[in-house]
């Protein structure tokens, strides 16, 4: 066990989704655009869209949006998951699921960084503070970091390489996924395309991080993910 969850063992997992793009990068790239095509439908919608999620909310709804977006954070989402799958891993001596938890912390980290940088030069005005909808320019201010959501994005990775590298898990926090990018545009602080592209990268980055994390278990010779 020590010596299959050493630092090779991450080593492995980045290098076999590195040969996944690599082996079918044309397919990659197609799901890219079918993103980008969504986001260009979806964008001179977005205000309109926006106002009637918001408009829909009441007490209640509002309550669960606030919980789903807090849990559906990096720190308190992907974070909690990668150490509670990966000790259940090591307590019940599944190396799947250790290797899952892995693929779902490099898929978020990677997703999160991959948005990071959009959202600070594009900076994109948020719906709630009543600024018109456009994209200002370089910008470290919260009101200005809407596109692409960043939960939207670790959380769908999150879900994304446990539906594929641990099903029995994956099912249900992918449910959980879906609610976190309703709730960021219930609240108001997200935009459809922002939600869209979000989940879209988080999701590419989580599926091959999952495939990866099969393939390695297949490797060493384990039993696949069940």
């Amino acid at each position: 066990m020590k010596r299959f969850l050493t630092l090779n063992t991450c080593k492995s997992l980045l290098i076999q989704s590195a040969e996944i793009v690599r082996k079918r990068f044309l397919l990659w790239i197609f799901l890219g655009l079918v993103m980008l095509a969504g986001a260009v439908i979806l964008y001179p919608h977005d205000a309109t869209m926006s106002a009637q999620c918001v408009k829909a909310r009441h007490g209640i709804t509002e309550e669960i949006a606030k919980r789903l977006s807090f849990w559906g954070d990096y720190r308190t989402g992907t974070l909690i998951l990668f150490v509670t799958i990966w000790l259940a891993g090591l307590i019940g001596k599944r190396k799947e699921w250790q290797v899952a938890a892995l693929a779902v912390l490099f898929a978020a980290t990677l997703a999160g960084v991959e948005v990071y940088a959009p959202r600070l030069l594009l900076g994109r005005a948020r719906p709630n503070p009543g600024l018109q909808d456009g994209f200002y320019g370089p910008s470290l201010q919260y009101k200005y970091n809407s596109f692409p959501s960043g939960h939207a994005t670790t959380s769908s990775a999150t879900a994304a390489a446990l539906v594929v590298a641990l099903p029995p898990v994956g099912v249900p926090v992918l449910i959980g996924a879906a609610g976190v990018i309703w709730s960021r545009m219930c609240l108001g602080v997200h935009y459809p395309t922002d939600v869209w592209v979000g989940g879209w990268i988080g999701s590419l980055n989580g599926i091959v991080l999952g495939l990866a994390a099969r393939r390695l278990r297949a490797k060493v010779g384990g039993k696949p993910a069940t």
